[in-house]
């Protein structure tokens, strides 16, 4: 349990600390794998640890019984006093024949490696395969010199596992007794690769579950990345609107405070305005009034779009690209013309309707051109394209204005983010949430030649 809610504050934490959801993922996933690996390597050594527990078991139970039962305490001449090569080769064939068949069948009953009697001396008397002349040294036994020794001494002794390459080797020393309870030779026995097949096998069946797991682990990842970056952005989208309500909240006891005296300014200067007659030097006061007041009606409008959450996009809202393309060029065609700006459209044929009501496309549609507009301070070219893809509608505006640098792009549609002396940095911004609120896209990107171009996409209707 403390495990649990000590594992459960950690990715807790984790959560609240690390904000991207690829770090944390990547973070869980090599912690999962660390873990699984490292317990698939501790399972396999303690498997080893026991298969070699039992092999060496076996080798000995092996060896003690056949010395029990076949060699200890028989009168084998060459157990009661052991010869010398020589002597052992005028006196002892028969017996020697008859050890060797004995060794031969142990060998071959318990699928062994070899099995070999030695003498005290390390010289090789029986041979079960015959690769060694009676009395000749194996320098070989110098490795296991201790577990020979012990072996002498009246104690059964094996050597640790070890590889030779990719062989394995184990070796079983039982000390054979004569007649009188004497330990005169010792009976050596090697485990064949056979032995070690269950390892291996199991070695290998861990790789496998391992690289089938770790594929799992990886698709898991990636399912809790999406996850993670799911409620992240939900969390930031709740935490936005809870901002903008109370945001809201404030701005509209505001708007009535500030909206009514403007419109008091306004409706005062313009009065004055028709008494004077129109060549009075204070006619362009006056208007500087009417304009400032209209502009500054024009902020707290933006600033309240801003403040104010977005009602929530109609499903079945349908709107023309074809028809609120020309209104909005139409409208603002005169204002272009003053500054020389030629505004050209290139709009696919048949596109069908998109998913998003007039008054929204409409806002978007001015905030883009407006902007474009800005950006060229005289005597350039606006153009919009309006094309199919796939299940949206693409429209781009492009404009050969003074361009966007690199380091604006990806603030520019951030509230209050501007370049503009006068500009509030709302525009951008509330276009952006009108077209994610339709499930749409709005992205910017460099034009081949200058200035800027702004790309929406619309899911069609």
């Amino acid at each position: 349990m403390i495990f649990f809610y000590g594992g459960a504050s950690l990715i807790t934490s984790a959560v609240k600390y690390v904000r991207s959801p690829a770090g944390l993922a990547l973070l869980l996933l090599l912690l999962t794998l660390f873990l699984f690996w490292g317990g698939g390597w501790y399972i396999l050594e303690v498997l080893k640890d026991s298969k070699e527990i039992d092999l060496e078991k076996r080798l000995w139970g092996i060896g003690e019984t056949a010395a029990s039962v076949r060699l200890n305490g028989q009168t084998f001449l060459l157990l009661e006093n052991p010869a010398t090569a020589e002597e052992f080769l005028e006196d002892l064939l028969d017996e020697f024949q008859s050890l060797q068949n004995t060794l031969k069948n142990l060998k071959d009953k318990n699928g062994l490696r070899s099995v070999l009697m030695i003498d005290e001396e390390s010289r090789v008397l029986i041979d079960a395969d015959n690769e060694f002349s009676i009395g000749e040294e194996y320098p070989l036994l110098a490795l296991d010199k201790e577990e020979i020794r012990k072996a002498f001494s009246g104690a059964s002794s094996a050597t640790l596992l070890y590889k030779v390459g990719d062989d394995p080797f184990k070796r079983c020393y039982v000390p054979l007794y004569n007649s009188r309870n004497e330990v005169t030779a010792v009976l050596r026995l090697e485990a064949s690769r056979d032995y070690f097949n269950d390892i291996l096998r199991v070695k290998k069946h861990i790789y496998w579950i391992g690289t089938i797991v770790a594929c799992l682990l990886i698709l898991v990842a990636m399912l809790f990345y999406n996850l993670l970056k799911s409620l992240l952005k939900t969390e930031e989208t709740l935490a936005m609107t809870d901002r903008f309500r109370s945001l809201g909240t404030l701005a509209a006891g505001f708007a009535h405070e500030i909206r009514n005296p403007l419109s008091i300014i306004r409706a005062t200067a313009e009065s004055l305005s028709d008494e004077l007659p129109n060549e009075a030097e204070q006619q362009a006061f006056l208007k500087s009034i009417v304009d400032e007041t209209d502009r500054l009606n024009h902020l707290l409008t933006q600033f309240l779009q801003f403040a104010s959450p977005l009602p929530s996009q109609d499903k079945n809202a349908r709107c023309d690209v074809h028809e609120m393309i020309p209104s909005i060029v139409s409208m603002l065609q005169r204002d272009f013309e003053k500054k020389s700006i030629e505004i050209k459209m290139n709009l696919e044929s048949n596109l069908p309707h998109v998913s998003m009501d007039d008054k929204s496309l409409r806002q978007i549609l001015l905030n883009l051109l407006l902007n474009a507009g800005e950006a060229i301070m005289s005597q350039g070219k606006i153009e919009i394209t309006a094309m199919k893809k796939k299940d949206s509608i693409r429209i781009e505006i492009t404009d050969t204005g003074k361009g966007i640098p690199d380091e604006s792009k990806t603030r520019a549609f951030d509230p209050f983010y501007t370049t503009k002396d006068k500009g509030t940095g709302l525009g951008l911004f509330v276009t952006r949430m009108l077209v994610e609120r339709a499930n749409g896209r709005i992205f910017i990107l460099d034009n081949n030649k200058s200035g800027a171009k702004v790309t929406i996409e619309i899911p069609i209707s």
